[in-house]
Order: structure tokens, then sequence, then C-alpha cells
């Protein structure tokens, strides 16, 4: 689930909050569209540089990377998961450890919180216009 929530949430939503962000700024930079093409890995990186830190606190690239590349196993005496992150450029391993379950679980949950946030941003936005202009065809 956690690979899930990292490409097919967190990263949808950085673009969304990144766009965002640069059209309230209208600044050029990698404009309302760039963010697009990014990974999610930049895209964690891009809200630490713009303040929006909170937004990105649940991503951690080296457990997404161990995950996507089925480097992880379950360790029942340290209950957590043991991840294990290789750069094969560099031909090295540049995360080796036991995460928590508990520490998990909370990467977790600040993916998702990040997730209601904006989602329920836009429904208290767009669902009230949306309401009167139904409304108004009755």
């Amino acid at each position: 689930m956690y690979l899930i929530m990292t490409e097919g949430v967190f990263a949808n939503i950085a673009r969304v909050i990144l766009g965002l962000s640069a059209i309230c700024r209208d600044q050029g930079g990698h404009g309302a569209t760039g963010y697009w093409e990014l990974a999610p890995n930049d895209l964690a990186e891009r809200l630490r540089e713009e303040n929006l830190s909170v937004f990105a606190e649940g991503y951690n690239r080296h457990v997404r990377n161990a995950i996507a590349h089925g480097r992880m196993k379950y360790d029942d005496t340290a209950l957590g998961v043991a991840f294990q992150d290789y750069d094969c450029r560099r031909r090295k391993i540049t995360f080796d450890q036991v995460v928590p379950g508990v520490e998990l679980a909370w990467w977790y949950s600040k993916l998702d919180d990040t997730y209601l946030v904006v989602s329920t941003f836009f429904q208290l936005y767009f669902l009230p216009g949306f309401l009167m202009q139904y409304r108004g065809k009755s």
C-alpha cells in the first residue's frame, strides 16, 4: 500500500499542490505544468524547498525504492520491516534499515493526511458551486 500511496496518490497530489503554488506566486521556473514530469522523489524535494514540507512528511524515497524493487522482508524479532535500497549506478547499498511497524504506519498516515486535506479542500471549494449550479437548473 505504501508504494501505491507514494506513486498513485502522493505524486499526483504533490503535482497539484506545486502547480497551484506556482500559479499563486505567478512564477515561471517550472511553471504550473512542469511538475507533471517530476518523479515522486523530486516532488518531495520541491515541496521541501518551497516550504510545503508538511505535505511530504510521509514520503521516504528509500522505503519506496526498496518496496518497488522487492528489497524488503518482514523482521518478526524487530516487529518491523527490513528495507534495502540499492543504487545500481554507484553499485552500492544506500539504505539498509529495519523500520518499526509503528513508524511505517506513521509515514503511511501522513501520506493519507495529505490526500485527505487536499481532497477535502477541493470538495469544500467546488461542491457549493456545483450544488448552486445544479439547483439553478431544476
